[in-house]
């Protein structure tokens, strides 16, 4: 699982917008504003152009950049950023069926500290003519060429919009990190209907769950097979070097020796393979076994990695064959974390799951320490998902589509995942619940009082 959230620096919205006959809003603030607006209205004042609102959002790339390059909690490569901005109930009836588009501001813009969307009489930088009190908006103020958009139906949906393309050109110090602009599509500003209004929670909203975020999302599921591992079957053997308590890497090339016993000589089956790197101090390499069935082979097994001539572990596994069934069967299970009732904010919780199959000669329950099965299962599509406690709503979705940032990895000691908590609100509880696919066509939720504090 790899998901990491970013909240806001700077945020605000900007407008045109008739406050009366003879006045717009144009030099307005809206910079402590709890939301966020884009609208159009058409024919309010006769002969003159359309009413028009935009939002504007920063994040601090230069802090997004060190989570990236220096302190590698994001990976560098494969990571997809989602712009995320909650709806905000309103008692208008909201616009349906119009589109949303979002572009890189190519100026630097000030939030300001204007509040007030009835009268407009905050006045302020940014506003609808000017970025800062020294500067003038240049062809809108965004970049027309580059943008990423999304589709309203009903039109109280949150947006969540892919912008990774944007956000890499950041990173690589290619374009200037001035934020983004969320506007009307070009078709719904320039034609004739108006879409009054779409309203976002900004990042002053006492709400706080519901500011808006960038979020980093990558795949960083491993299926380390050493506690599952399969004769004639495709494998992954995993490298852990830990050195005073950090993963560090190795120079040069790190083998792998695969051996049927402890002693060289007496290996009926000797095979050295090249791991590769996953991450920082983390090996793996592919494996598949061969076995006819008669072959005189140990099922106790050894892997001994080496590096520039230095022994650094002797692993072992054993290696078993798939076994069929006369019937497709159905299973219930039975789930262990070893998840802690408190967190801090800023902690990286390192998750064990353990599941086993119901059994009916056991006492059926779920227990929360993952230390209680020695008969795990090793579940190859599980995932997990987390809600505030208070309110039930969903704080991080069941992710099975193309980026599995919410499935379960997996190694010797059964399924696991890391979560970093800065993507809760301390002070909140949350609760967490799984689903498993098995079967080819089950599924299970799995929701038992997982819960823990965030502070």
């Amino acid at each position: 699982m790899g998901i990491f959230r970013i909240l806001p620096s700077s945020d605000t919205w900007i407008t045109n917008c008739f406050t009366n006959p003879y006045r717009r809003a144009s030099g307005s603030n809206l910079g402590s504003n709890p939301t966020l607006q884009v609208f159009k209205l058409t024919g309010s004042h006769p002969n003159s152009s359309a009413e028009l609102a935009r939002s504007l959002i920063k994040f601090d790339i230069p802090y997004l950049s060190g989570l990236v390059f220096n302190e590698q909690k994001i990976p560098s490569a494969s990571v997809s950023y989602v712009l995320k901005l909650k709806n905000f109930i309103i008692r208008d009836t909201a616009p349906s069926s119009f589109d949303l588009s979002v572009h890189p501001i190519t100026q630097t813009w000030d939030e300001g500290i204007g509040q007030d969307d009835s009268s407009f009489i905050d006045y302020g930088y940014a506003n609808w003519m000017q970025p800062t009190s020294t500067t003038t908006w240049v062809s809108g103020g965004y970049n027309s060429a580059v943008s990423a958009s999304q589709h309203f139906d009903a039109g109280t949906e949150d947006l969540e919009i892919d912008v990774t393309s944007i956000v890499n050109s950041w990173l690589s110090g290619g374009v200037s990190a001035n934020g983004f602009m969320i506007k009307l599509g070009d078709t719904e500003e320039t034609n004739s209907n108006d879409y009054y209004r779409k309203v976002f929670h900004s990042r002053q909203s006492r709400f706080i769950e519901n500011m808006p975020h960038l979020e980093a999302r990558w795949n960083d599921v491993r299926k380390d097979n050493r506690g599952n591992f399969l004769y004639n079957a495709d494998n992954a053997l995993f490298f852990y070097n830990f050195s005073r308590g950090a993963l560090r890497s190795l120079s040069g090339n790190v083998y792998v020796r695969l051996q049927d016993n402890v002693m060289f000589r007496s290996s009926s089956y000797i095979n050295t393979l090249t791991a590769s790197q996953v991450e920082t101090g983390v090996y793996a390499v592919p494996v598949y076994i061969q076995h006819t069935g008669t072959m005189a082979m140990s099922a106790s097994w050894f892997d001994i990695w080496e590096n520039n001539n230095t022994l650094y572990m002797t692993g072992t596994f054993q290696a078993t064959f798939a076994t069929g069934s006369q019937i497709d069967p159905y299973y219930n299970f039975v789930v262990a974390t070893n998840m802690k009732r408190v967190y801090r904010n800023d902690e990286l919780a390192h998750v064990k799951v353990n599941v086993r199959r119901e059994n009916a000669n056991a006492h059926v329950a779920s227990y929360h320490t993952a230390s209680y099965f020695t008969d795990r299962c090793y579940m190859e599509d599980m995932y997990f998902s987390v809600l505030n406690n208070e309110t039930g709503d969903t704080v991080i979705p069941f992710s099975t589509g193309s980026i599995p940032y919410t499935k379960l990895s997996y190694n010797g000691e059964g399924n696991y995942f890391n979560l970093w908590m800065n993507s809760f609100v301390p002070g909140f509880a949350y609760r967490l619940i799984f689903l498993i696919y098995f079967n080819k066509y089950e599924k299970l939720v799995v929701d038992d009082n997982f819960i823990f504090k965030v502070v």
